[in-house]
């Protein structure tokens, strides 16, 4: 009898990418400040998006329209991971291997050198995997002070979602033919000699404070 598909199967990965795109397709989007992102790019440097966990369905396809920025992102080493990595490579996203529990430290100092050497721009959901909800964790100061960039937070607000109330993150999933609307913050600069707890205090506050301003 033959065995069934594992979650890392080529054409598993290939029927959900194809399902999330006909998905995104269908949603209008619109971007608010989204010249903050050529600022910065012109001036010769990468940036870093920040994002909330409960917004990674729409904020995943937006590089689609935004296709002058090569984006990376962090998926984890499960089996799951491997599902995921193959989707966004799909979508043009180039993945590091890492999460909070395994290979993050590695994943971050990976990223560092990519966005030094080849003017690549990392998208981070700042409070996952696992949350807190809405709370910014220090893994991006250590990653935008290594490699000496902005910190662009990144919002979507979605016209009509099904929320997962039971989820840690309350996960919005966007419906069909709704509105989203991409607002990018002032960028943020993790500029100084010395992390220590003091700066990721500000730093993490300063993140949060933007990231929740109403819109």
């Amino acid at each position: 009898m033959p065995s069934k598909p594992s979650l890392s199967s080529p054409l598993l990965s290939w029927l959900t990418y194809l399902v999330y795109k006909a998905w995104c397709s269908t949603l209008r989007f619109s971007f608010e400040n989204q010249e903050e992102l050529f600022t910065i790019w012109n001036g010769g440097s990468p940036f870093i998006l920040a994002l909330w966990h409960d917004e990674l369905f729409p904020s995943i396809y937006v590089p689609q329209y935004l296709d002058e920025f090569k984006l990376m992102t962090v998926a984890s080493q499960s089996k799951d991971g491997e599902l995921i990595t193959s989707i966004l490579h799909r979508l043009g996203y180039i993945v590091a291997r890492g999460s909070s529990s395994r290979g993050g430290l590695h994943a971050l100092l990976g990223m560092a050198r990519t966005m030094r050497k080849e003017k690549i721009c990392p998208a981070i959901t700042v409070d996952g995997p696992k949350g807190p909800r809405h709370k910014v964790k220090d893994g991006i100061f250590f990653l935008a002070h290594k490699a000496q960039a902005p910190i662009i937070p990144m919002r979507c607000r979605l016209s009509r979602a099904k929320i997962f109330h039971k989820s840690w993150d309350r996960f919005q999933l966007p419906l069909p033919f709704s509105k989203v609307h991409v607002r990018f913050g002032a960028p943020i600069f993790a500029v100084t000699e010395k992390i220590d707890e003091n700066f990721l205090m500000q730093a993490r506050s300063e993140l949060e404070d933007a990231l929740n301003l109403p819109f």
